[in-house]
């Protein structure tokens, strides 16, 4: 109790018990049963059969795949995608899927882009879930996948200081 009364007096109730979850040993984390991620990790593209190794971004919305160039198809069921990409092995796959919608993109000191958005369903541990990811050519970055906000939301915590904590294992009861 020693120890809570010295920190007490230096940062006020509320820090203190933040600080105490900390260090106490066996103090709850609070990670309400969600999983944990490292900032880097395998990503199964279940519909397509394709590995990624993918960096986990809080601070993107949506998630975005390595694709240099696509095209828009016209089908009498509205608008597809046409785009080929290769995965983590080196397998070089030809798409098509359909578009969502063609997102605008701003950047700061340089030129905006136009990139098509297309729905896949993705698997990082044992989760997997649908959602929009936007194809945009990530060749100079050191990841040709980006995890963001949508896919992470509810389900995860990022370590920032691992990497590689899951291996996607998506069996048929954690698909929607």
């Amino acid at each position: 109790m020693h120890l809570a009364m010295r920190v007490s007096s230096m940062c006020g109730f509320r820090n203190m018990i933040a600080l105490l979850t900390f260090v106490l040993p066996g103090a709850p984390l609070h990670a309400d049963d969600k999983a944990i991620s490292g900032w880097i990790e395998k990503v199964y593209i279940v519909s397509d059969g394709l590995f990624f190794h993918a960096k986990i971004d809080t601070g993107a919305d949506n998630s975005s795949l390595n694709v240099p160039d696509w095209k828009i198809l016209e089908r009498d069921n509205g608008q597809w995608v046409s785009f080929r990409l290769k995965d983590s092995a080196g397998k070089l796959v030809e798409l098509e899927k359909k578009l969502i919608r063609m997102v605008h993109i701003k950047r700061k000191g340089t030129v905006d882009q136009e990139r098509p958005v297309v729905s896949m369903g993705l698997c990082l541990g044992t989760i997997y879930k649908d959602v929009e990811v936007n194809l945009v050519d990530r060749s100079s970055f050191s990841y040709p996948m980006l995890i963001g906000r949508s896919y992470l939301k509810n389900q995860f915590l990022v370590d920032s200081s691992s990497k590689y904590l899951l291996q996607p294992a998506c069996d048929k009861t954690s698909m929607n």
